[in-house]
């Protein structure tokens, strides 16, 4: 077996990369495979619950739970099972109904046998892209789309993962589990997921945008991501007769945001009497809308966004705001409706305006969002960068104390992007209940390029991969970190495939021995 890329903490083998025919990567799909149902129980003995009117016992299973830093360094837990999945919610008596969560992994083995493993060593050996794809089958419980490409010149794309195919219920809110009616009723056929083959155009491109058309029968998901980063990568390669890898190395760098050359053309235009809101108008007008680090642009125009959705939902979503601004970066949200050009919103129907004129809802914003950014960056203008405020910031969880977090810890770098932008720099904005983050929380990255490769099917020695930190977990190894400088700055590392290309780099030799 010969093959290079990129593996995952814990899995032996290459997950994402190359052999000497065939080059592959990963992109989520979105499939929904999570749901909530609610099932009625009997309130004297709330482990006896009810389905079309019959009762049914509830499986219990005692576990224990070895939690470090105990005395008893052990603790004891309890597991309601219904044929819906593990009860999630309190069993007390008095109770008539609990919830339960069903996926894959409350799934038994003879309804989904999970031969992901065995696939994913399969792969590794595969001599084409037809091959690739036909073994991608086995990848039971991991939902990405696999693009593909082999030395004899074809491409292909398949969603692969297994999407429940849902009677009775949409598996967007809970569902009525005790009604009998529903359920899922198996997983959609391998053969009619999305996928392309060889395609007239000579192109595929994935970005988690909606795969799916109304006349597909089973949808896969309802929350695909907004189609921004899908755009930007179609419009670069229509501008390109034939890529090289120095292209393809740009694009991965690029930060244009589709999403703000849309909608800040409607911010700008409209007439403001506040200072503040005209001084952040301004800062807008003369924008190329690229989400770079050193942009003030950029900045007035993220920080807008998250106020906006703020002063349209605030009033509606109250405490459960946080889970709306969590998704906030991905998918058309409120801004992405009423900023449109192409479809201005009329005050008087539009339930989030509530009457109020679109101006005057981007005049509060605008004046919401200069007093964030004093706040957070003072008010210098000249300090007014998207990468201050933008930040990545490398924590390790393990880490504990000062000690720990300077011997783990790596942070904070500016961070261009945003979630429309082909260099993701996602984040997440929600202030939950009962704390309050700093701005500089609500604005720190969480979502990234956890790896940038590109494949030159041609050469066996021409891969090129980063990915940041470092090449090894190791803490106190000189390199835990030694990619981030090339991963911050856009450069890679040569990835050769053949053993002369793979000597000619090396800068040490690990022996693995047994005894």
């Amino acid at each position: 077996m010969n093959v290079a890329g990129a593996s995952v903490p814990g899995t032996p083998g290459v997950v994402i990369g190359r052999n000497e025919r065939v080059g592959w990567g990963f992109a989520a799909v979105m499939t929904d495979y999570v749901d909530l149902y609610a099932v009625r129980v009997d309130p004297a003995r709330p482990t006896t619950y009810y389905v079309k009117g019959r009762k049914r016992e509830m499986e219990r299973e005692e576990l224990t739970l070895d939690v470090a830093g105990r005395s008893p360094d052990s603790e004891r837990i309890t597991i309601h099972r219904t044929e819906f999945g593990p009860v999630i919610t309190s069993l007390e008596e008095g109770v008539d109904a609990a919830a339960c969560l069903k996926w894959y992994g409350t799934l038994p083995d003879d309804e989904l046998p999970d031969t992901t493993v065995s696939a994913f060593f399969a792969m590794q050996k595969a001599e084409s892209v037809v091959d690739l794809i036909d073994i991608s089958q086995g990848y039971v419980t991991a939902c990405f789309n696999i693009t593909a490409a082999d030395a004899d010149g074809h491409i292909g794309w398949h969603a692969m993962g297994r999407a429940p195919v849902r009677k009775g219920h949409s598996g967007r809110v809970p569902a009525d589990a005790s009604s009998g009616r529903c359920a899922w009723a198996g997983f959609l056929p391998y053969a009619k997921m999305p996928h392309l083959l060889d395609p007239r155009g000579g192109r595929i491109v994935t970005a988690n945008q909606r795969t799916q058309t109304d006349k597909d029968k089973v949808p896969m998901t309802s929350s695909w991501d907004a189609p921004y980063r899908f755009e930007r990568i179609n419009q670069l390669l229509d501008g390109l007769e034939s890529p090289t890898a120095d292209d393809f190395a740009r694009m991965q760098l690029d930060d244009f945001s589709p999403q703000a050359a849309l909608l800040a053309p409607t911010i700008v235009a409209q007439r403001y009497t506040h200072p503040d809101a005209e001084l952040a108008a301004s800062l807008l007008r003369d924008w190329d809308f690229r989400m770079a680090a050193d942009s003030t642009g950029a900045l007035v125009f993220g920080v807008f966004l998250v106020e906006l959705a703020q002063v349209l939902t605030g009033g509606l979503l109250r405490e459960d705001i946080g889970l709306y601004l969590s998704f906030l970066p991905y998918y058309y949200g409120a801004a992405d409706r009423l900023l449109d050009p192409a479809s201005p919103p009329d005050p008087a129907t539009h339930p989030l305006l509530q009457g109020r004129p679109l101006q005057f809802i981007c005049e509060e914003t605008l004046i919401r969002t200069v007093r964030l950014i004093r706040r957070a960056l003072g008010r210098r203008r000249g300090g007014w960068k998207w990468g201050r405020l933008h930040t990545y910031n490398f924590r390790h969880l393990g880490a504990a104390g000062g000690v720990g977090a300077w011997l783990l810890w790596r942070g904070r770098y500016p961070a261009p992007g945003n979630g429309a932008t082909l260099n993701v720099g996602g984040f997440n904005a929600a202030v939950a209940r009962g704390y309050r983050p700093t701005p500089l929380e609500r604005y720190e990255v969480d979502v990234i390029p956890s790896l940038r490769m590109i494949c030159a099917m041609a050469d066996p020695d021409g891969t090129r991969i980063v990915g940041p930190l470092g090449q090894s977990g190791q803490p106190g190894s000189r390199h835990y970190d030694d990619l981030m400088p090339l991963w911050l700055s856009g450069r890679y590392v040569k990835l050769p495939l053949t053993r002369k290309g793979a000597e000619s780099i090396a800068v040490a030799t690990l022996t693995l021995a047994g005894r």
